[in-house]
């Protein structure tokens, strides 16, 4: 079940700020969760897609049109740069119903409710990047956790069954604390994802706590935070399988 647009909204602001704590003195850290980039890239990174979303909504984009093409400044005013941009998407979201249409590139839902969800996530990713950074990533609230594994396979693995094949192995996977499961199967053609059960049992099983699962499916975290039973191998070929 999706989160209210209020909880999206008051969950952007909340890890944004976390965001804008650490990007005072800190810009040169490297970002283990993501080689190659330091906290610098990072908050770079979600104040564009901060501000080109806040366009997006503001236009009410029927099409994708990324006019918009946003100019980092030097570090010393990057602060106010990234809690400007923070500001500008508050902005365009109070002024458009969550479902009035607004183009995305998920193929499905192609409405303004769907900025608020990926938002939320995005930048509570990339919160936890800055944050693992300075050696002190807070987790996912689980809601929030949990709203976050639901968009990953209604979204991102319902653009890539064809990545994960198989004999018809069924895999499923579950957040601790009585959150309903997803089931996978892997069959020749590529996968199938569902959330109501298929009542077999299943060939692999993957559980963790809404925050480490959300993270370890984003690779922000190994699995080895994960409790992984059964088909080791089919497990391991899931995690590996999806382009993020």
């Amino acid at each position: 079940m999706r989160l209210d647009r209020g909880d999206y909204l008051a969950s952007v602001k909340a890890d944004s700020e976390r965001v804008g704590a650490l990007c005072a003195d800190r810009l040169d850290l490297p970002v283990p969760s993501c080689p190659g980039w330091a906290v610098r890239d990072a908050v770079v990174h979600l104040g564009f897609v901060h501000r080109v979303n806040a366009s997006r909504l503001r236009r009410r984009s029927r099409s994708r049109d990324d006019r918009d093409s946003p100019t980092a400044p030097d570090d010393g005013h990057l602060p106010v740069w990234f809690a400007d941009g923070v500001a500008e998407l508050e902005e365009a979201a109070a002024g458009i119903d969550s479902t009035t249409p607004v183009w995305n590139w998920s193929g499905n839902d192609q409405t303004a409710g769907f900025w608020f969800r990926r938002m939320a996530h995005e930048t509570a990713v990339h919160r936890w990047d800055v944050e693992a950074a300075a050696l002190d990533p807070s987790p996912v609230p689980p809601p929030l956790a949990q709203d976050g594994i639901d968009e990953f396979f209604e979204v991102f693995w319902a653009r890539q069954l064809e990545r994960l094949s198989g004999n018809g192995q069924w895999l499923r996977v579950r957040a601790a604390g009585g959150h309903p499961s997803w089931w996978v199967e892997a069959t020749a053609s590529g996968a199938r994802v569902r959330s109501d059960s298929p009542s077999v049992a299943p060939d692999a099983a993957l559980v963790g706590a809404p925050s480490e699962l959300f993270l370890a499916l984003w690779r922000r975290l190994s699995a080895a935070v994960l409790t992984i039973t059964g088909d080791q191998e089919l497990a391991a070929r899931f995690l590996a399988a999806p382009e993020l």
